[in-house]
């Protein structure tokens, strides 16, 4: 059995060629941890963000679905960014239990590849296919390989 063996003896010096050696091995293979979510809160018409691959994007806009609006996303020509599902409704905590209140729209995407998109987002109802926007946004997001 092995188990019941003792070990070899090493010497010293091959003792500390090994050591780090076995360190730096276990680091290599270890998984990087993920970069925090950037999250932009929307409050001037056009934000820049720089993100790294596979780091999640969050974007938040004011919204109150009561008046019929919401915010959609404009044709996109680039596969910079995947959605991660449809946009989610926070509504404001400190409105909370009142009818007609408004909140956020919350838009998760995750940088897939290195590249810059324009994301579009639009306030509209709609059914008013032919009305302007009430309002526009526009995240012009730069995606490096090499880290933000």
């Amino acid at each position: 059995m092995l188990a019941n063996r003792p070990l070899p003896k090493m010497p010293s010096c091959v003792l500390a060629v090994l050591t780090p050696a076995i360190a730096l091995a276990a680091c290599a293979g270890a998984p990087h941890p993920a970069a925090a979510p950037a999250i932009v809160d929307i409050s001037a018409a056009e934000t820049r963000v720089a993100l790294r691959p596979g780091q999640e994007l969050v974007v938040r806009l004011r919204s109150n679905p009561s008046t019929g609006y919401s915010w959609t996303i404009g044709a996109r020509a680039t596969a910079v960014l995947v959605s991660a599902g449809p946009p989610a409704f926070e509504p404001d905590p400190k409105s909370a239990g009142r009818v007609g209140a408004g909140g956020v729209e919350a838009f998760r995407f995750t940088a897939a590849a290195a590249g810059r998109e324009a994301l579009r987002f639009e306030y509209r109802r709609p059914w008013e296919k032919d009305a302007a926007p009430a309002s526009t946004a526009i995240v012009d997001v730069d995606v490096r390989a090499g880290g933000s």
